[in-house]
């Protein structure tokens, strides 16, 4: 009963979030003037999400970290991450995405609670590596959503397209520099989660490691590219969404095979 009291909780003020957010975008402001009740409903949100996620993950085996728990655990990553990029970006408008997919995941959480995917024998390094995979995954997610936002703005751009939106995000080039910073500090997490990975694993050949290690060239490639060749713009927004695709079929892409094909 108190999972469903703090998921409606925190959902209604997600919701509040978001319809602040609206509003703001409704009145074409173009400055970075998100009121205080904005940070506060999204402040709220936020850490009735945490609580909630406190009382979802431990169970008496260990973690549960079944499809859609690890679900609403990354859309928590996302969303704070997104708070504080849009906070001093004037991107805050990205929670009009990321807010509802919070939400979403909540009720899914609690609708299909899944099996406990955590090992007894969990050990220290074992945690390290999920922490530094939780947040690589979120920075990097975080960066695929920016590239969202970077191909709107380079669409409208080639094609003319004037209008309220183009006021209220920052310039281009501004959006496509942020997108770079966070791939830059997603790829290091990523590095060092690989690293600690690598430290326990004995099969060296399942699907995770290996779109993990896709993921991860996949983003060296756009940096080597970014840093040596000057990629930016089309390409460098594909790569950018090839990386955290992969990312996306390494983790949830097992889990969704394992839990609801395969039935393990």
């Amino acid at each position: 009963m108190n999972q469903i009291l703090l998921a409606i909780a925190s959902g209604m003020f997600y919701l509040l979030a978001t319809l602040l957010l609206a509003l703001q975008f409704k009145q074409n402001r173009p400055e970075n003037q998100v009121t205080k009740s904005h940070l506060f409903s999204t402040a709220v949100a936020l850490l009735l999400h945490a609580l909630l996620l406190g009382s979802l993950l431990p169970v008496s085996q260990g973690i549960n970290l079944s499809f859609f728990n690890s679900l609403t655990l990354f859309a928590w990553v996302i969303a704070l991450v997104g708070l504080v990029v849009g906070l001093s970006n004037r991107l805050e408008f990205i929670g009009l995405i990321i807010f509802p997919i919070c939400i979403v995941s909540m009720i899914l959480a609690l609708t299909f609670p899944g099996p406990v995917t955590r090992p007894v024998d969990f050990t220290l390094l074992l945690d390290i590596h999920v922490l530094l995979s939780i947040v690589a995954y979120g920075i990097l997610s975080s960066a695929a959503l920016l590239a969202l936002v970077l191909a709107l703005q380079d669409y409208q751009l080639h094609h003319h397209i004037t209008g309220r939106l183009g006021n209220l995000l920052p310039p281009l080039l501004s959006v496509e520099r942020l997108m770079f910073q966070l791939i830059m500090a997603g790829f290091g997490t990523l590095t060092l989660a690989l690293i600690t990975g690598f430290m326990f694993t004995t099969d060296w050949f399942n699907h995770k490691i290996l779109f993990s290690c896709l993921a991860w060239l996949v983003f060296l490639v756009l940096l080597i590219g970014r840093y040596v060749a000057g990629w930016r713009g089309r390409k460098a927004i594909r790569w950018t969404l090839g990386g955290v695709l992969a990312l996306m079929l390494a983790f949830f892409g097992t889990k969704l095979v394992m839990e609801f094909i395969l039935s393990r």
